[in-house]
């Protein structure tokens, strides 16, 4: 028997990748938004936690690609695969994408573990408490060894531990953007497990229902619209301001190319209110919204777009997009 260990940098920042591993070419603005004091707006923590789940879908492609491997060499019955990371990150205006904090404390410090048991052939959730010193002792067990010294965790084979409070380790140096300060006489800060965990059961950050290709783009109060066709949406006055966008040339791509500059598009307005969402139209069709952002004295505005909306040659619209979400109003933009 032997024991392989892949280090991914996946779906580490900078989030640049789709599920079918086509490389946008681009990081998002938005992580230009993290100062100290965490993220300086709401759009700037969706759209990058968008992004974030777009390279997570990555991510779970390379997991497939293990997975086939194993098969096609008939080795996946007898092999353990356990799949875990050191940390998670959050998402929420105003706190640090990982620094300590109560608020958001449920996307920082539980990270995910995924165990497969040799000859295991259904899945299940297990809710037990769980910590990544529990590996090594649960990998020891399912491989008929003993280490030569006493483990600090458990083997998640063995009975349930009891849950309760969680302790993590205090450094300035190692969680960025602290909001919860540490303990002078201690090294580690607590925090109240069982009640976390139960945001973390519950938590349904990203909707789950409709198209599946649209999901991850259907993103703000309008995000209903992407994937539908201009002429179906109600189209009034252009709206008197310019725009620019910064992008790729739109004409003679190869839309299945694994390079894929033109699925991301950013740039800068005038005389738009801060907070204005703009549609981005491919081929008749809303491929991305985002909205406009004050950045280092300009409104900017960037926007990942539906790969599967792009031809080999294609015009791109801007629309302002306002009115009630359910019966949204789309204004034509005058762009350059």
């Amino acid at each position: 028997p032997t024991l392989n260990m892949a280090h991914a940098l996946l779906p580490h920042p900078p989030w640049r990748y789709f599920g079918d591993g086509r490389d946008s070419g681009n990081s998002d603005p938005a992580l230009g938004r993290i100062k100290s004091a965490g993220w300086q707006s709401k759009w700037s923590a969706l759209s990058a936690e968008q992004r974030h789940l777009l390279q997570l879908q990555a991510t779970d492609a390379f997991v497939g690609d293990l997975v086939a491997r194993l098969k096609t060499l008939s080795m996946y019955d007898d092999t353990m695969v356990v799949i875990t990371a050191d940390h998670g990150v959050a998402f929420t205006k105003g706190f640090s994408p990982r620094g300590l904090a109560e608020e958001t404390a449920d996307q920082t410090l539980w990270p995910p573990l995924f165990v497969k048991y040799p000859n295991q052939t259904r899945g299940e959730v297990d809710d037990r408490m769980s910590r990544s010193i529990d590996i090594l002792p649960t990998i020891a067990e399912v491989a008929g060894f003993r280490p030569s010294w006493k483990p600090d965790g458990v083997s998640l084979r063995g009975t349930a531990q009891p849950d309760g409070p969680r302790r993590v380790l205090f450094s300035k140096d190692v969680w960025l953007g602290n909001v919860i300060a540490g303990n002078q006489s201690k090294d580690y800060i607590e925090f109240d497990g069982p009640k976390i965990f139960e945001r973390v059961r519950t938590s349904n950050r990203w909707p789950r229902s409709g198209d599946a290709e649209l999901r991850l783009y259907r993103i703000g109060k309008y995000g209903e619209i992407v994937g539908t066709k201009v002429d179906d949406l109600v189209v009034a006055d252009p709206v008197k301001s310019r725009v620019r966008l910064d992008a790729e040339d739109f004409v003679g791509i190869d839309p299945g190319a694994r390079f894929a500059p033109w699925t991301y598009v950013q740039g800068t307005a005038k005389a738009l209110k801060p907070g204005s969402t703009i549609a981005v139209v491919v081929n008749g069709r809303i491929a991305g919204l985002t909205q406009v952002e004050p950045i280092k004295g300009q409104l900017r505005f960037w926007a990942s777009l539906v790969p599967s909306a792009f031809d080999v040659d294609n015009t791109v619209s801007l629309y302002l997009v306002d009115g009630d979400p359910v019966k949204p109003v789309l204004h034509a933009l005058l762009a350059s």
